[in-house]
């Protein structure tokens, strides 16, 4: 569905303006988990287009090179790049967004993912026409982000974001006690404890209303008081505010976060409701660039080979990696060689597996690789996120804090055989780990698909 012709070739109206990337904070490990991107000329205050003078083509023409510029200028970030986008650019011209990918370096090096902000401004779509265009831009790979304060709840539901933001505007007006903002953080705080998305909020410059937001169920930030805007979406280079973890440790909130209501008695945690974004590599990559990938995210635990069209084709383990490498000669071979010699086949998994299957394939399988990420395919295929081990233990008791440290095993008996004495020591050893977070051992013969 296309609003009329458009031209091949995209005007690149907005080429002099510089992008500047915000950094969003996870709130519980002051972890950078994206970049908003933004330009001159996305800013609060642009005229064209308001008074309905600008051409409707001409406007759609211009949001996809603005949107093009922030791509480029993020580049393949190994964090999630949030690039800001009209409703109608998503809804009329959805098939023109599939360069951002591209112009993001070849869209198939180190990028954990890239979701679109929509912005609903001078919106002509109907919902029904922005649903087609959100869904088309799913299959293409992007996330989805919608903002509270330019949807109505209903249609908030109906297209089903991933994120739903606060945005600086409407904490501005909550902070001023406007009943339109007040209404609105109240609507969103229910949606996201219903289970409708992530509330995000962006714009953050109060410690008390950062206090509040964090009670509401607000995971993930952005804002002065966190960290500042920089000329990159690569986390290395992101200043923090000073105190952060200070800040953090001081708005925690004192009563638990209400979760997400259950859909009825079988209702389980998923992968999906523990990924975490991925830190991905084109399999072609060396082991040079794969070092390069792990000293940027010093918190992932491995990294996913993915071939040009964004699916994974081997996992490299950090600490194997590290210790091959650190090895007589390892630099030296593998350096400038391909990092797929060192990669494992990864555990691919949907995002709807139940945690507690993920956890118990785990302790059955190979010790070896006990701790390795789990690997999340998305609908298309792709991959831009992975679920941790100790998060997937975590899922199961999250009051139970960590996991405690097994009490060594008393020496056993002499055995019959050797044989038998070991098959008992295994028995109970495996027994073990699995009371550790409330498992019984998977039977025999049974594999989770």
């Amino acid at each position: 569905m296309t609003a009329g012709p458009m031209p091949a070739a995209l005007p690149h109206t907005s080429t002099g303006a510089r992008s500047s990337f915000v950094p969003r904070i996870d709130l519980t490990s002051a972890r950078i988990v994206g970049f908003v991107a933004t330009l001159g000329e996305l800013r609060p205050g642009r005229g064209t287009g308001e008074d309905g003078l600008e051409p409707f083509e001409d406007r759609i023409d211009r949001e996809i090179a603005d949107v093009l510029v922030a791509a480029r200028a993020a580049g393949t970030s190994p964090a999630t790049v949030h690039l800001p986008v009209a409703a109608d650019a998503v809804a009329w011209a959805p098939h023109r967004l599939r360069a951002v990918r591209p112009a993001m370096l070849h869209g198939a090096g180190r990028g954990a993912g890239v979701s679109l902000l929509l912005r609903p401004r001078v919106r002509s779509a109907s919902t029904a026409a922005l649903e087609q265009g959100i869904g088309q831009a799913r299959r293409d790979g992007f996330g989805i982000a919608l903002p509270a304060s330019g949807f109505a709840p209903p249609e908030i539901v109906r297209l089903a974001p991933d994120q739903l933001v606060l945005d600086p505007a409407c904490l501005v007006g909550v902070g001023a006690g406007d009943p339109c903002a007040l209404a609105t953080l109240e609507a969103a705080t229910t949606l996201a404890r219903a289970g409708a998305a992530v509330l995000v909020a962006d714009g953050v410059r109060d410690e008390a209303l950062l206090r509040e937001l964090r009670r509401r169920g607000v995971q993930v930030a952005s804002g002065p008081i966190l960290a500042a805007d920089q000329p990159s979406a690569r986390p290395v280079e992101a200043t923090l505010a000073p105190g952060l973890w200070s800040r953090l440790r001081a708005t925690e909130p004192e009563v638990e976060v209400a979760e997400p209501t259950p859909a009825g008695p079988d209702r389980e945690l998923t992968l999906g409701d523990v990924a975490r974004p991925a830190t991905v590599v084109a399999d072609t990559a060396t082991g040079d660039e794969v070092r390069a990938a792990l000293a940027d995210d010093q918190d992932c635990a491995g990294v996913v080979l993915v071939d040009v069209e964004g699916r994974p084709t081997g996992y490299v383990d950090r600490n194997r990696f590290l210790l091959t490498i650190a090895g007589p000669y390892g630099r030296a071979v593998f350096a400038h060689r391909s990092a797929a010699r060192l990669a494992d086949e990864p555990t691919l998994r949907p995002t709807t597996t139940r945690v507690r299957d993920a956890v118990r394939e785990r302790l059955d399988g190979d010790p070896g690789r006990r701790y390795d990420d789990t690997v999340l395919t998305e609908p298309d295929g792709r991959t831009v996120r992975v679920a941790r081990f100790a998060d997937l233990v975590r899922a199961l008791d999250p009051a139970g804090g960590p996991a405690p440290i097994a009490a060594p095993a008393p020496v056993a008996a002499p055995a019959a055989s050797a044989d038998a004495g070991s098959g008992a020591v295994g028995a109970a050893t495996r027994r073990g780990r699995h009371r550790l977070v409330g498992l019984s051992p998977r039977p025999a013969g049974i594999v989770v698909g």
